[in-house]
């Protein structure tokens, strides 16, 4: 068995730590994103976050409109909107809402294979102190032979 000298394994080290630099320069290791520190705050005023629906049949897709206003001097700026349940699409009308402007996030429900009492969240982070926000519904889904 042979013996590694220890310059060699000095070599490879600094091979390696030339390497990740310029991965890193070149895109190739991810960098790390820009600091929630550098984005400027402002303030939100949700007109509501809880919405209730009741005796919904099955087999159609409910929609929920949640409305939020810009009270602060910032633009304000939807990060991401994130549900809980792959049988819930979210999405906002305007992903950057100026100071005194309004916009809506609309929560979709479909209601497909699904029966009885639902409860959704969905968060939403934003460019506010306090980042994140959960909105929410309660669907309440019944059989389409009830109904008829």
């Amino acid at each position: 068995m042979k013996i590694v000298k220890k310059e060699y394994i000095t070599y490879v080290i600094i091979i390696f730590i030339i390497w990740i630099v310029i991965a890193i320069q070149i895109g190739i290791v991810p960098k790390e994103d820009k600091k929630d520190s550098d984005i400027s705050l402002t303030d939100v005023k949700f007109i509501d976050i809880r919405k209730k629906a009741n005796n919904i049949p099955e087999d159609t897709i409910v929609n929920f409109y949640y409305r939020l206003v810009n009270i602060g001097d910032s633009d304000l700026k939807i990060g991401y909107i994130n549900p809980d349940c792959s049988c819930t699409k979210c999405y906002a009308i305007d992903s950057v809402v100026p100071p005194g402007d309004s916009t809506v996030i609309v929560m979709m429900f479909n209601t497909k294979y699904k029966l009885g009492l639902h409860k959704l969240n969905t968060v939403v982070k934003l460019n506010t102190p306090t980042m994140l926000y959960k909105i929410s519904a309660m669907v309440d889904v019944i059989s389409k032979n009830i109904i008829k």
